[in-house]
């Protein structure tokens, strides 16, 4: 029978050594780690600056989305929404900046669609309803205040108003929201 001119001779006529069996291993093994490192931190260098990118616009869209909601002023315009005020105010924060100007430009994973602008003023909302349901929490007293009135329309419109006060007596008034619902007749 023929053997193999590549073949290890460790079986054949030499014998097993452990000692060279883990000196091969572990040669290999620091081979193979060095590779693999060396091509992953090629492969994730470029993800991990769109990544921090990516990271540096959301808070910027958030922000900006932030101190529309806080101020009521109108998010989007009447048509074009390069002309709204969310795109407006973010050009504006971003001037000066050709990160924040490449950003806008593109055309898709922006975060600046009105579905991811519904979505994120939904994660705030929640956010300010979780702190006033810690705050109702920690309040000896609390009111519930219910108000409701019907439009010309057969709404009823019901308005939902916490009242808390404090250890040091101050009172603190928290509207949480106007809800509509149908009466029917």
């Amino acid at each position: 029978m023929k053997s193999s001119t590549r073949a290890d001779p460790a079986f054949v006529t030499k014998g097993f050594c452990t000692r060279v069996a883990i000196l091969r291993l572990e040669w290999h093994l620091r081979c193979h780690s060095s590779l693999q490192k060396y091509i992953g931190e090629q492969l994730s260098e470029q993800y991990s600056k769109e990544k921090e990118n990516n990271r540096v616009m959301l808070i910027k869209i958030l922000s900006c989305l932030q101190l529309l909601a806080c101020q009521g002023i109108p998010i989007r315009g009447d048509g074009d929404d390069s002309e709204s005020n969310f795109i407006q105010l973010l050009k504006l924060s971003g001037q000066g900046d050709a990160k924040m100007d490449e950003w806008l430009k593109k055309k898709t994973d922006k975060y600046t669609s009105h579905d991811i602008q519904n979505e994120l003023l939904k994660i705030m909302a929640q956010h300010v309803l979780r702190s006033i349901a810690v705050q109702i929490q920690d309040s000896r007293f609390v009111t519930v205040m219910i108000d409701e009135t019907t439009d010309v329309c057969n709404q009823e419109q019901v308005t939902v108003v916490f009242r808390t006060v404090d250890d040091k007596l101050i009172v603190n008034e928290e509207f949480i929201g106007l809800y509509t619902r149908w009466i029917q007749s």
